[in-house]
């Protein structure tokens, strides 16, 4: 093992790498890591392959300290700017190592797993083949902004606490008058609920010791639109570049679960050769984001030691791949989707994701709370509600990544039913067992006496025992209802509106006995930033208002939800 090794790029700059050498004589496939979390982090660098145990097993592994961190040159870190040129640059170097044969793997997992992308969206040569976990596609679509709303609980946690004080430590060493904003951001960082709910957000406590030091946390705040900034940091329209096949690992309660279904589909649709289109392949367990593969758990429901990444054996998942891909040789006879069912627990093999044997099932809200396939007659009332932002639903679970206060995967969803801004929608008890197995959409007909609003909707299962339990969720900002993130549009108060939100993606068994549920309200918080309903301010409000709203239930407004059901 070598420590520091300098890795020179195009421009001048180093960066500092460590490298695993296999101890046989030979010369072995090289495999890539690029990771911003430091190199000598084992929770991060090991997660998806152990690197000794790569090693011994006949691989040159190299992994290295991004730009602007750690060992590596640069004096600021600018997520995703820089990983193509980087990336492109690190492959080739690592292609002409002593004992390397020329061929290259890239792989990670969430921000190591898109600087792999990234690489291979340059077009390097030496580069045969990825194997990425939990990494994102678009820099605005379920990264910074979701249905609208800003994820501001993630980038507060992951940023300030990953990024922002490492930063600041470091440069502390340049400007010793940087000492007192070391007390400042820890007092930020640990207050995490004040933080996070101080008006305006973009204005966050600490703001002015660490904004500077992270820019990149106010630039994701303020540039709500989508266009060239995340354009010039995204995948999305570069896969037509990729001309290696990609192992892509997901997991069903991940928050960049939809980034890593939308690299599947890019793949499988646009990749720029046919053995990258045909030889891709995707594995989607029931995890959260991170060490959360390991575990059999994914917040209060365990889903048996089948479902953990330990038992599947990361390491050896990846490299069997490697040994596959990087031979030019990918297994064709596998079935290009390897999906976890819930409720179930096994593991089933598909053809293509979306599964081809499902069809859509509506299940319509009713008034008086039910959930029924019967369609709502003429004349129902609509629910109504309550939302305020001073006293929003908190967060219970889902697809987070939070402080470990706030409890990722499957939660119980008891302690918010009760809230008066909360609408609840359950079915009776099943005949038969439901599979629910592909994208989940919501579509509800709402009005809101707000000139905008959010809307969050919860897709559950009641076990037997009482409890709610989260399956997938979905928020949508009323403005951006059309799906155009480049521009919003405005909200008529009163107006019955139709808003479709997405709620990502599950694979469930529900079964006979077991009831449906579906939960309405208007925050996630702090998941979400609030919607102060005075308008498409989101991070610079200043004040908010309560908003008075209401659900249509009726045969002219069937909201409902649309499941992907495959009968069995």
């Amino acid at each position: 093992m070598e420590q520091e090794v300098a890795v020179p790029m195009r421009d001048g700059a180093t960066l500092r790498a460590r490298v695993y050498q296999p101890a046989a004589e030979g010369s072995f496939p090289a495999l890539v890591l690029r990771t911003p979390y430091g190199k000598d982090l084992a929770a991060t660098t090991h997660l998806a392959i152990d690197p000794e145990r790569a090693a011994a097993n006949g691989y040159v592994v190299v992994i290295e300290d991004v730009r602007g961190r750690f060992a590596s040159d640069g004096r600021g870190f600018e997520p995703y700017v820089h990983e193509f040129d980087d990336g492109f640059d690190t492959v080739q170097w690592a292609a002409s190592l002593p004992g390397v044969d020329g061929r290259v793997g890239a792989y990670g997992v969430s921000y190591m797993g898109t600087t792999a992308w990234q690489a291979a969206a340059a077009g390097p040569p030496a580069l045969r083949a990825l194997a990425t976990a939990q990494s994102t596609n678009d820099a605005f679509l379920d990264l910074s902004w979701r249905g609208g709303a800003f994820n501001w609980g993630m980038h507060l946690f992951w940023v300030l606490g990953n990024f922002g004080l490492v930063q600041l430590l470091r440069e502390r060493r340049h400007d010793p008058a940087l000492e007192d904003g070391v007390d400042e951001a820890i007092g930020a960082i640990d207050d995490y609920l004040g933080t996070a709910s101080h008006l305006p957000p973009v204005e966050f406590p600490g703001a002015e010791t660490l904004a500077p030091l992270v820019p990149f946390l106010v630039d994701a705040m303020t540039e709500d639109r989508r266009g060239p900034y995340h354009r010039a940091r995204s995948l999305a329209g570069r896969y037509g570049a990729v001309e290696v096949p990609a192992l892509i690992v997901a997991g069903w309660y991940d928050v960049m679960l939809s980034n890593d279904l939308r690299h599947f589909a890019a793949m499988r649709e646009e990749a720029g050769s046919r053995a990258a289109r045909e030889g891709t392949r995707l594995v989607i367990g029931p995890w959260s984001h991170g060490p959360g593969m390991i575990s059999s758990a994914a917040g209060e429901i365990d889903f048996g030691i089948r479902s953990s990444g330990a038992w599947l054996d990361l390491t050896a998942l990846f490299l069997d791949w490697f040994k596959q891909a990087l031979a030019g040789d990918a297994d064709r006879d596998s079935a290009p989707v390897k999906l976890f069912v819930m409720g179930s627990n096994r593991w089933s093999e598909e053809e293509d994701w979306p599964p081809p044997n499902v069809r859509e099932q509506r299940w319509f809200l009713r008034a008086g709370g039910g959930l029924s396939r019967e369609a709502p007659p003429g004349g129902a009332e609509p629910a109504t509600y309550v939302y305020d932002p001073l006293d929003p639903c908190p967060t219970t679970g889902g697809a987070l990544l939070m402080p470990e206060i706030y409890r990722r995967g499957a939660v119980d969803q008891t302690p918010i039913i009760g809230r008066g801004d909360v609408l609840v929608f359950t079915s009776d008890p099943l005949g038969a067992e439901l599979e629910i197995i592909g994208p989940v959409h919501a579509s509800l007909f709402a009005s809101t006496s707000a000139v905008d609003t959010d809307w969050v909707v919860k897709l559950c299962e009641v076990l037997p025992d009482g409890r709610t339990v989260n399956l997938c969720d979905g928020i949508l900002r009323a403005c951006f209802r059309s799906g155009d993130w480049s521009e919003p549009e405005p909200v008529e108060p009163l107006e019955v509106l139709p808003y479709g939100v997405d709620l990502w993606a599950t694979a469930a068994l529900v079964k006979a006995g077991h009831r449906l549920r579906v939960i309405v309200t208007s925050s996630d918080f702090p998941r979400y930033d609030r919607n102060p309903n005075t308008g498409c301010v989101g991070v610079r409000a200043t004040r908010t208002e309560p908003a008075r709203q209401r659900v249509f239930l009726d045969a002219r407004h069937p909201s409902a939800i649309r499941l992907p059901v495959r009968d069995r």
